[in-house]
């Protein structure tokens, strides 16, 4: 909006026509018609009858006129004032939203760089296997040479092992397998004792905490966006 149709825009709030505006403002009707056609720019003089007369602020004139309009009447003290100041308090929030683009990004990067790469949220499990219960006197090799609780199960389903399966049936600890298993995240050795059972160590893999990776992977995206978003904002300001 131009400053002759913000003008325009008070005096027609007030419900008042040219004449008698002129007449309130205390200058000729002619001379208020060339301000609001924007063929004239006011004196200070005349800039503080118009505050005076229509009632408005320097904050409500810097809102709804364009800034080339407030360059036009920077010769007015008021005027002036007023863009200095809302030019450093453009800049001021500018800076700050270029600031936190620039540290959302940094964050964005580093934590999605860690959740890609970072091996800390790996960790061992350890699968340890007890095939029964050891009664006292008995040997800890006991079960040694029975199967593992898997080649149990597929040699009891393979039909193409009956032999096997014969000879396993036969053995007096059939009918005392009862497997169990454990899964540890601490090694406990090769073997270890829990009671009545020897649980031996079958296998060991590394698994990798993917609710972890997901977190920081989502953490790190939304800061990157958060940081584009700040950084348009502040060339946009």
């Amino acid at each position: 909006m131009k400053f002759g149709d913000f003008l325009k825009k008070q005096r027609e709030g007030k419900e008042w026509t040219q004449p008698q505006a002129a007449d309130a403002i205390g200058i000729e009707q002619s001379y208020l018609s060339k301000l609001e056609n924007n063929k004239a720019i006011p004196s200070p003089e005349i800039f503080d009858k118009l505050m005076s007369a229509y009632q408005f602020e320097m904050k409500q004139l810097g809102e709804m006129i364009h800034g080339s309009e407030l360059d036009r009447l920077k010769d007015i003290v008021l005027v002036r004032d007023f863009i200095i100041t809302h030019k450093k308090q453009s800049e001021g929030v500018r800076r700050n939203w270029l600031l936190a683009g620039l540290v959302m990004m940094m964050l964005g990067v580093g934590l999605a760089t860690h959740g890609a790469m970072s091996d800390a949220d790996q960790q061992t499990r350890h699968l340890y296997e007890s095939k029964g219960e050891i009664k006292q006197g008995e040997s800890h090799l006991l079960f040694a040479e029975m199967p593992s609780y898997r080649r149990y199960s597929s040699t009891m389903q393979d039909s193409n092992t009956s032999s096997r399966k014969i000879d396993l049936v036969e053995s007096p600890l059939f009918k005392r397998l009862d497997y169990q298993q454990l899964f540890l995240n601490e090694y406990q050795g090769e073997f270890f004792d829990k009671q009545d059972r020897r649980f031996i160590l079958v296998s060991s893999e590394k698994s990798r905490d993917n609710s972890s990776l997901m977190l920081l992977l989502s953490v790190g995206s939304m800061l990157l966006v958060g940081g584009l978003v700040s950084l348009f904002i502040s060339r946009r300001w």
